[in-house]
């Protein structure tokens, strides 16, 4: 007598089991979905529940080839010409920063020169944008802002 009622909780939790996973399968909005099994005993019946988490993720478009390796120069002309206190050359990297001199150019888009990575330092790690408004992010996790403007990346802030 106490045999089928042990099958019979075995068969109710299986289907059980069966038909959660089915009710609660998704993903098909793009999101990531994690899967993980419990397993309970209770009086020599095995029971496994199904449980779903789901992880979202939010990544900034990275940039397109070009834009990338416009963002790249950019950063990399600015901060090697700031090594060299070329003025022209680095303030022509700077959103607004042109004919403008060093470190005026700088200090006008929020950047302080005596905080920039210098160029051995300098390692880009990645780039993104968003319309106009691109961000070149280093290693270090520092951030570069740049915007497009007449068809150049300048560089407009700079976050330690």
């Amino acid at each position: 007598m106490r045999r089928p009622l042990v099958i019979g909780l075995v068969i109710a939790a299986v289907a059980g089991g069966g038909a959660l996973a089915i009710a609660l399968s998704g993903g098909d909005d793009g999101t990531k979905q994690g899967r993980s099994a419990t397993t309970t005993q209770a009086s020599s019946a095995t029971q496994t529940v199904n449980s779903e988490t789901e992880t979202t993720t939010r990544t900034t478009p990275r940039a397109p080839k070009q834009d990338a390796k416009a963002m790249d120069q950019a950063v990399t002309t600015f901060v090697r010409a700031v090594e060299l206190s070329d003025s022209a050359r680095a303030c022509g990297q700077v959103l607004g920063g042109e004919g403008k001199q060093l470190p005026g150019c700088a200090e006008a888009v929020g950047i302080d020169p005596r905080t920039l990575p210098s160029s051995d330092e300098l390692d880009i790690r990645d780039e993104s944008t968003s319309g106009s408004s691109g961000k070149a992010t280093l290693s270090s996790g520092s951030t570069f802002f740049l915007k497009k403007s007449g068809g150049s990346w300048l560089i407009s802030g700079f976050r330690r």
